[in-house]
């Protein structure tokens, strides 16, 4: 197979030696063979090719300042590598974690993540050993030729984060603990359960190749947890800011995470291209694009539905301002046409208003169906508004400081001259 991809993603299909690493509780990975040294070298020989100095001088910088750090060029320490890149994710469902959220704290399972290098020796692991090593707050580890580095470093997260880097077998990891890397070491070891071992894994992974250069795991407890995530923000923001259930069950159907989805992957290289074979409850794109769109969203929806409420209730609010005008104006239509004297209820009003809907508050839970209500049908006692001036004899008043009209709900009032202050509610 010809061309960069031929030479950058795997040439001949191997053993997925990463999935022998995973704890049971993993719930989703990636892992790839990737040529990084190829991708470099590819990468310089365009830009020359191209007559970009500006991009092959920053390169050789890059270059020069990886040399002086390490002792060896980068394409050397890309050269090191071993092939392949990948990255985990596990959700502990035996530790949990109290995620703070609008509505109060909420329990999930704790998250750990580890990203995995490939490597052909142990040069880039002595180096950032080396260096961490300087830092009073680190600590160093090794058991069955395995060795680690681990950092303590204070975070905000409601969970613990130990950075950690290991060499071990093939590999080079990167490990947001110790503890997960212990995990994984054990795996590795036969000393404890595998995601090869799972009930979920093994009927995902049927019937499908055991080598290639590629793999992608899906669990269906990822897709739940980060559903849950997201649902529990989502309500809680909804729920604070206007009261009203946010239907999140219907937006999970349209992004397709309602059926809960889980998958498996294997791609290869050959003489006809690169090929992939899956099996699960959707499309591993499907599941991709769905997965990333969960955790965003719960966030933004966080952020926005307040405003959203908030532009809502401001919207209501000025309609019942005009609601209120609408009333102040056929009270004085009406003093008009009676010398100058208002009427003795709002029932009077018919012939100058002409439908009794801006009788109510849009913010009344008591107010009936509007669609349809006429005159015939009103009934004051129940009017979202008080009438403050009946059958007041306007000549003699002060139109400017006279009240004439109040809303029930929220104060707004409506003075004898038309204008309309807002209630304290919304000052």
């Amino acid at each position: 197979m010809r061309g960069y991809f031929g030479e950058w993603f795997g040439t001949k299909p191997h053993a997925l030696g990463a999935l022998d690493w995973l704890p049971a509780d993993t719930v989703w990975a990636m892992f790839s063979d990737v040529d990084l040294k190829a991708i470099w070298t590819a990468a310089e020989a365009e830009a020359r090719a191209a007559g970009l100095d500006p991009a092959v001088a920053g390169m050789a910088q890059i270059s020069a300042g990886v040399e002086q750090a390490t002792g060896r060029s980068l394409a050397d320490q890309l050269g090191s590598m071993g092939g392949e890149v990948g990255i985990a994710l596990v959700l502990d469902a035996n530790t949990k974690f109290k995620l703070p959220l609008p509505g109060g704290e909420q329990e999930f399972p704790e998250p750990s993540l580890a990203i995995g290098f490939k490597v052909k020796d142990d040069q880039l692991f002595d180096w950032i050993d080396k260096a961490l090593a300087e830092n009073p707050q680190s600590t160093h580890g090794e058991a069955q030729g395995a060795r680690w580095r681990t950092l303590a470093v204070p975070t905000p997260l409601p969970f613990p984060v130990r950075p950690t880097i290991a060499r071990a077998g093939d590999y080079l990891w990167l490990t947001s603990s110790d503890t997960l890397f212990e995990r994984m070491r054990k795996t590795k070891a036969g000393e404890a359960p595998g995601l090869k071992s799972t009930p979920e894994f093994q009927r995902l992974a049927q019937g499908l190749p055991t080598e290639g250069n590629s793999f992608n795991f899906f669990s269906q407890r990822f897709t739940e947890t980060l559903m849950e995530v997201q649902k529990t923000t989502v309500q809680q923001a909804a729920s604070q800011s206007s009261g009203e259930a946010f239907p999140i069950e219907t937006f999970q159907r349209l992004v397709g995470l309602a059926q809960k989805p889980a998958a498996f992957a294997v791609g290869w290289s050959d003489a006809d291209g690169m090929q992939s074979v899956s099996q699960g409850t959707q499309e591993p794109s499907s599941v991709v694009v769905s997965s990333v769109l969960v955790a965003p969203t719960a966030v933004a929806a966080a952020m926005v539905l307040p405003a959203l409420a908030k532009a809502k209730q401001k919207a209501m609010d000025i309609n019942c301002m005009n609601n209120m005008k609408q009333i102040a104006l056929g009270l004085l239509m009406y003093s008009t046409d009676h010398d100058d004297v208002l009427p003795k209820d709002f029932v009077s009003l018919k012939q100058y208003i002409q439908t009794p809907r801006v009788l109510y508050c849009p913010q009344d839970p008591q107010k009936p169906d509007l669609s349809a209500i006429t005159w015939e049908d009103f009934d004051q006692s129940k009017c979202s508004y008080e009438f403050l001036t009946p059958e007041l004899k306007t000549k003699d008043a002060s139109p400017s400081t006279v009240v004439t009209v109040r809303c029930k709900i929220h104060g707004t009032e409506a003075f004898l001259d038309g204008h309309v202050a807002r209630g304290a509610a919304h000052r």
